[in-house]
């Protein structure tokens, strides 16, 4: 995980995978996108599928991301 271009470290407050499918052929392909950017949380869904398209793993994700407002000194 990296520091978000918010400038805060998301914390995962909670996961959901679905293992829907198997795959004997590479590469797997992750597809990421944001489904709701709040002030405080974040959701986003993420994709896995095969080199033929085929859905594998489908999951969302929720993060908790408040900015640090304290300077470090």
């Amino acid at each position: 995980m990296q520091v978000s271009r918010f400038g805060s470290f998301p914390l995962a407050v909670q996961s959901n995978l679905n293992f829907l499918s198997n795959s004997l052929v590479g590469p797997v392909i992750a597809t990421a996108r944001p489904l709701r950017v709040g002030r405080s949380t974040i959701v986003a869904s993420v994709e896995v599928g095969d080199a033929h398209g085929k859905l594998l793993v489908a999951s969302t994700f929720t993060y908790l991301s408040k900015s640090n407002k304290r300077q470090l000194t």
